[in-house]
């Protein structure tokens, strides 16, 4: 099953798309803190290639594609520790991805601007 071709009942597809998310941000954060050298040199910069490869491969996807391409590019210039938040925010919305509570809490935490609120 990919990511990108939810079955038929998109309820339960939002659902199992969010806790996705929830687990390899939680994984990510708890395995390495943004400020360690690994997480700068390594986590980032694979999210960010990521990312923004398969946002621009799969751009007719995502909602809003001038609005999540000006997000992901944002999120190169903010400072390491508000990076991740920034793109899995973006990319969250783009995918109108439902994310459960205690996960949209921590990624609006060092927010000031927010997508799509």
């Amino acid at each position: 099953m990919s990511i990108f071709a939810p079955p038929r009942d998109r309820d339960a597809w939002n659902t199992i798309r969010g806790y996705v998310y929830q687990v390899v941000i939680h994984f990510l954060y708890k395995s390495l803190t943004p400020s360690s050298a690994a997480y700068r040199r390594i986590v980032l910069p694979f999210l960010w290639i990521y990312w923004s490869s398969t946002f621009e491969r799969m751009r007719f996807r995502f909602q809003s594609p001038r609005l999540i391409e000006t997000q992901l590019s944002e999120a190169q210039s903010l400072p390491s520790d508000r990076r991740a938040q920034t793109i899995f925010r973006a990319i969250a919305y783009g995918l109108d991805v439902s994310l459960p509570d205690n996960l949209e809490q921590w990624l609006n935490h060092c927010h000031s601007r927010l997508i799509g609120s």
